[in-house]
């Protein structure tokens, strides 16, 4: 039998009856007599056909995945809130986690790039989130014209003669003047009577 097979038979006359290697594994003796004598693929690797003849069968895991164990098909996706820029990565340690002011909401991505930007009107404090909805909204009196902010301090105060009673507000325009009669001379007013 050739690379890639093995026969654990007596008195065979045809190749038809050499088993391929399964996969993640690979052969590159002839004559084996057992599964066992197919090597395993190692860590941060896969295969995913059969009968594979050489190491070099054995390929990366590609960008965006890992592979911890040993003679596997397929690696794993990193999970949502993450990503990794490597190849052959053997851990899910490796795959790096969005910053703060971001989200990201896929699986397998590759780079900070695929990590969005929080909306303008909100803000995000902590590292690997994975939905729009882990970015706060500014508060009562507050916006913020920015994309990815990291923290509240960075939404912005309604200034004096102003109030505003909505969260998530994303422009200065969201800000309602006092009306006729009154006057505020503080910044970050809630409501009219302010």
């Amino acid at each position: 039998c050739g690379a890639g097979t093995f026969q654990t038979g007596l008195g065979q006359n045809s190749t038809d009856r050499c088993s391929p290697c399964t996969t993640g594994r690979y052969s590159t003796g002839q004559g084996m007599i057992d599964a066992s004598n197919c090597s395993l693929c190692s860590a941060g690797t896969f295969q995913s056909s059969t009968g594979a003849s050489a190491l070099s069968n054995c390929s990366l895991c590609r960008v965006g995945t890992y592979q911890s164990g040993l003679g596997l098909s397929v690696c794993s996706q990193c999970g949502p809130g993450t990503y990794l820029s490597s190849e052959g990565s053997i851990s899910v340690s490796n795959c790096s986690v969005c910053g703060v002011g971001t989200f990201q909401t896929g699986s397998g991505l590759v780079s900070s790039v695929n990590c969005s930007l929080c909306a303008a009107g909100t803000f995000q404090t902590g590292l690997g989130l994975v939905s729009s909805g882990s970015c706060s909204l500014c508060g009562q009196g507050k916006f913020s014209t920015g994309l990815g902010q990291v923290s509240e301090s960075s939404c912005g105060l309604c200034g004096a003669g102003t109030f505003q009673t909505g969260l998530g507000q994303n422009s200065t325009d969201r800000c309602s003047p006092c009306t006729t009669g009154r006057y505020s001379t503080g910044q970050g007013m809630i409501d009219a009577s302010n």
